[in-house]
């Protein structure tokens, strides 16, 4: 059994807007959870590309409303086929916090009230058609007796369903 099916989408970008790439990738996705069943299905690793990259901005709001939409028929027809597959996105906390929380200040600087701003614009809708968000996160640790080392960490979080 397939553990983790994960797909990246940044290079995918254009597609959200063209029915016949949109309708080929849905049929990909969901062949893929009905001949492997796996326990989790990512769309997106590292979603949060899509809007902001390291050379700016990522998708306008139409663009990134045709993602969301194509997210919530990617997870409707992945349970369709797999209904114990745990379906969600991936995110690089480190860029959503600094980089898409950014584009909610007037100034670049990224407090807590732009983090909740870009977190309920941006991922709630994402999480409403989730059962699970794979959160990745590059901690850099300053070491008093060593050069800087940098540490990953990787983890999928299951959503409340209380």
């Amino acid at each position: 059994t397939t553990e983790i099916y994960t797909l990246s989408l940044h290079d995918a970008l254009p597609i959200f807007g063209r029915e016949k790439m949109f309708n080929d990738l849905l049929a990909r996705f969901e062949a893929v959870a009905r001949d492997t069943q796996p326990v989790y299905f990512i769309i997106g690793d590292e979603a949060e590309r899509l809007l902001a990259t390291d050379s700016g901005a990522g998708l306008s709001a139409a663009e990134w409303a045709n993602f969301v939409i194509f997210f919530e028929e990617a997870a409707v027809r992945i349970k369709a086929v797999s209904p114990d597959t745990k379906v969600g996105a991936g995110i690089n906390w480190d860029r959503f916090a600094t980089r898409v929380a950014a584009s909610y200040s007037d100034d670049d600087t990224v407090g807590n009230e732009e983090i909740d701003a870009a977190f309920t614009d941006a991922l709630l809708p994402l999480l409403a058609h989730s059962d699970v968000i794979a959160l990745r996160s590059h901690v850099h640790l300053a070491r008093t007796s060593r050069p800087r080392a940098a540490t990953s960490t990787s983890a999928a979080c299951a959503r409340s369903t209380a």
